[in-house]
């Protein structure tokens, strides 16, 4: 079972963050830069209970995969 607090669960060449340091980091609620590969969008994240993070991606409007989704 992976562990969310280790570094050493997944490996495929991408720096990986640490819970605890997601969470340090978005005591403030900080945007995180990124999301999507297509536009300059960025990332919020809440905390809805002790074990649940919610993840919201904000896209640009002229955004082409946004725009697919949407219609």
């Amino acid at each position: 079972m992976n562990d969310p607090d280790r570094d050493d669960d997944i490996d495929d060449g991408r720096p990986l963050i640490r819970i605890q340091q997601l969470r340090d980091a978005l005591g403030g609620g900080e945007r995180l830069i990124g999301g999507c590969d297509d536009c300059n969008s960025y990332q919020t994240v809440e905390q809805a209970d002790p074990h649940t993070f919610l993840v919201s991606v904000f896209h640009d409007a002229s955004c082409p995969y946004l725009r697919g989704l949407t219609g």
